[in-house]
């Protein structure tokens, strides 16, 4: 396992670490436009701010045909005091939507045992693609 950042890497490295990288897990970021990159059936592990979950990175993760997993954070005292109020009206209102963005500034710190969580299962979805049915399934290649 390695740890990496996507900081003063040029174009080619940053394409060529999401292609060898079996496992991904990063906070919800422009950076995750680089899942394209990503070799199928590798994982993702998306961390998003309380009250805060958009799409883009779990269609593309969809479209590269990765395994996508979302950790939510949710810490009250990370929160400010009306922010909790003020999500469930605009949930309730349906108009969560339009003003998720207010929501995308606080801090992604998801609990350990979530993480724990969605690690295991990337681990084993990306071991059992890599070490049984690559091997084993030989009609895969027809669908690539």
């Amino acid at each position: 396992m390695e740890y990496s950042t996507m900081d003063g890497l040029s174009v080619k490295q940053q394409i060529l670490l999401f292609y060898s990288s079996d496992l991904v897990f990063s906070p919800h970021g422009s950076a995750l436009v680089n899942l394209l990159f990503t070799t199928p059936h590798s994982s993702l592990i998306e961390c998003n701010p309380p009250y805060f979950y958009e799409m883009w990175f779990a269609n593309i993760a969809w479209m590269s045909r990765l395994h996508y997993v979302c950790v939510t954070t949710y810490r009250a005292h990370w929160l400010k005091p009306d922010a909790v109020k003020t999500a469930e009206q605009l949930y309730n209102h349906g108009k969560f939507f339009l003003k998720r963005r207010a929501f995308s500034d606080y801090r992604v710190g998801p609990p350990p045992a979530n993480v724990l969580s969605a690690l295991s299962d990337a681990v084993e979805y990306t071991k059992r693609w890599r070490f049984v049915y690559e091997i084993t399934d030989k009609w895969s290649p027809l669908f690539f």
